[in-house]
């Protein structure tokens, strides 16, 4: 019975091992993903994808949220920039893709801030955008490290 309860609880940690790394790493079961697709969640009510080729450098920065904000008079993206590392970032910078109900490309938008802190975060509020843009796409997430 013991040894049952000790091998149980030698799986859950090593469960968890696994789990943490995959995050950490962005490691998948046998399927290669950019960094920003297995970093990015699920963001309410945009479809975000990370179609720009991105070096490794730049997986320390992470989209952890991105959402339309809608006000009377104009229309904005806002979320959070993560740096999930120990490094300072200097010139972050994000773009998206807009497009409307049809899919049709009608612009860009985006934000940066000049330093990221290790482990720091940034608030994402980008220039204006049309009222017809119904979806935004992440198009480029990146800084130099120091």
């Amino acid at each position: 019975m013991l040894l049952a309860t000790i091998a149980g609880l030698l799986f859950l940690c090593l469960a968890a091992l696994v789990v943490l790394l995959d995050s950490r790493l962005g490691w998948s079961a046998g399927e290669k993903k950019s960094a920003a697709s297995t970093r990015t969640p699920d963001l309410r009510g945009a479809d975000v994808s990370a179609s720009a080729d991105r070096s490794s450098e730049a997986v320390d920065l992470v989209l952890a949220t991105a959402e339309f904000q809608n006000d009377d008079s104009l229309r904005r993206i806002i979320g959070v920039v993560r740096n999930v590392s120990g490094s300072e970032y200097r010139n972050v910078r994000i773009r998206f893709r807009l497009t409307n109900q049809a899919g049709q490309t009608i612009g860009y938008a985006q934000d940066s801030a000049k330093i990221l802190e290790p482990f720091g975060s940034f608030d994402v509020q980008t220039t204006a955008i049309p009222k017809e843009a119904s979806r935004f796409f992440l198009t480029e997430l990146e800084g130099t490290r120091k």
